[in-house]
């Protein structure tokens, strides 16, 4: 079956060190034929953006629409330059992946709808992997007690490869909640590696009561934080059993 579609991938990026504000990524033009293009960008640090451009050419003797743009993961934008191609005609679309709540291998595409009967839809696809510059051990809190208390440590580390100004702590709710790390003070300075225990505490005022929301650590000389979601649950009591009666 003949294609009428051919895809020129092109990439802009712009690297940046680990402790600077994060950026877009950028590379050389790749050509790719088909209908399914597909990038890997490599390894990234959260919170930078990859901006990817492909140029959709159009060699058939009639226009090309694109109908509808499928965005299968909100973390993904989409810039069109036009939705139509005439014939011998190019459109530049531009995917964006916004990597601030991704972390670990990624694989994210977005689909195009279009009028050609030889190929009703272009996925477009980008992939790599994802570094935290911060993570928290475990990743959440969750718990169901009895108790009208509940405490726990969680360990937040440091996992870039340059130190991290750790200067803001936040939590919200902020009823019958909080927040601290031990033996630090804000601001405060997490080396390569290196990792804070941060306590968290939270008041149960009656059974079914149920804390929902997240903790957020904000670090320096970026525009990144970090959040904690936690759940928290004190469990009703037991229904009271009645005597039997003989």
């Amino acid at each position: 079956m003949k294609n009428h579609l051919l895809i020129v991938f092109c990439l802009l990026a712009s690297l940046a060190c680990a402790s600077a504000r994060p950026t877009d990524r950028v590379a050389t033009a790749i050509p790719v034929e088909g209908v399914n293009a597909r990038y890997g960008f490599g390894e990234v640090y959260q919170g930078e953006k990859i901006r990817v451009e492909f140029m959709i050419l159009n060699p058939a003797p009639y226009q090309l629409s694109i109908e509808e743009v499928e965005n299968i993961c909100g973390c993904t934008t989409t810039i069109a330059s036009k939705t139509t191609i005439r014939p011998n005609g190019s459109l530049s679309f531009w995917l964006i992946l916004d990597t601030s709540r991704l972390w670990g291998p990624q694989s994210k595409s977005v689909i195009l709808d279009t009028n050609d009967p030889q190929r009703r839809q272009i996925r477009l696809t980008i992939e790599g992997v994802v570094r935290e510059r911060l993570r928290c051990e475990p990743r959440r809190i969750q718990a169901k007690l009895n108790e009208d208390v509940y405490e726990t440590t969680v360990k937040v580390v440091n996992s870039s490869d340059d130190s991290l100004a750790i200067n803001r702590l936040e939590i919200e709710p902020a009823d019958h909640l909080a927040a601290v790390f031990v033996d630090r003070q804000l601001p405060f300075t997490l080396a390569a590696g290196e990792s804070a225990d941060l306590r968290f505490h939270a008041e149960l005022t009656r059974p079914g009561v149920k804390l929902v929301g997240h903790v957020t650590i904000g670090i320096s000389a970026t525009e990144l934080s970090l959040e904690l979601p936690f759940f928290v649950e004190r469990l009703e009591p037991p229904p009271l059993r009645r005597p039997r009666s003989f």
